[in-house]
């Protein structure tokens, strides 16, 4: 089995405090070398003469944001391209997922969930040979839901937001990220559509004969919608 390696993880957020708390814990779990900078142009400076194996960018910041760093960082002539985690606690994040999806690697919502973050840099620090499929990981199927309502709820404050998961807990293998971002695209498109109003979300899980399970999931609203031009800004995010 290959050793865990040693890598380079270049935080950038404008945000001091937090840059400097989440290096430490990625220091104290991983084998890894942090450095922190604090606006755009200086992740784009720091990450072209370091060439970092990992850049945690945070989407706003002063000088250059997030996605046009990361979208430098993918043009510039480097032998190996960083693995880019854009991360964000803004609400209008939403309209530019087009823009993250294309520049970035993985996306992780503000508060930061350090333990998913610290297990997707261990993946890195033991990577699979170039033919290999990437394997599946467990996870709670209610947990990755409650978590992924909650991070909308800050954006949902012009609404009254209820969400519930009804069924077993039951845990899965497979790629987390996936499900989670499905969910997320899907609360943002519902609480994006109205003015103001209810959104409810739900998701009820089904045993099935032979170790399967089965998985509806509901966002429903009512309110006053926004204007068309906004809807159709909606569907067409959400294809």
């Amino acid at each position: 089995m290959d050793s865990e390696r040693r890598l380079r993880v270049l935080i950038a957020d404008d945000s001091e405090d937090l840059a400097h708390v989440t290096a430490e814990l990625i220091r104290l779990a991983l084998p890894a070398d942090v450095e922190t900078v604090y606006d755009g142009v200086a992740a784009l400076e720091r990450a072209l003469a370091w060439q970092p194996d990992v850049v945690l960018l945070d989407l706003y910041m002063p000088g250059l944001d997030g996605i046009e760093v990361a979208r430098r960082l993918r043009q510039a002539a480097l032998p190996r391209r960083p693995f880019c985690i854009a991360v964000t606690g803004r609400p209008d994040a939403a309209g530019r997922l087009d823009a993250i999806d294309s520049q970035f690697d993985r996306v992780f919502a503000k508060p930061l969930d350090v333990d998913l973050l610290i297990a997707a840099l261990a993946r890195l620090a033991r990577p699979q040979p170039p033919e290999a499929r990437p394997q599946p990981h467990p996870f709670n199927l209610g947990e990755l839901f409650t978590r992924a309502a909650r991070q909308v709820m800050p954006v949902a404050r012009h609404l009254s937001f209820s969400f519930d998961y009804r069924g077993p807990g039951v845990v899965v293998e497979g790629e987390s990220i996936d499900v989670h971002c499905g969910l997320h695209r899907m609360l943002l498109g519902a609480v994006d559509m109205l003015a103001d109003g209810f959104v409810l979300f739900t998701a009820e899980t089904t045993l099935l004969p032979g170790g399967g399970c089965s998985t509806l999931v509901q966002a429903a609203g009512t309110g006053t919608l926004h204007g068309p031009a906004r809807l159709a800004d909606v569907l067409a995010r959400m294809h």
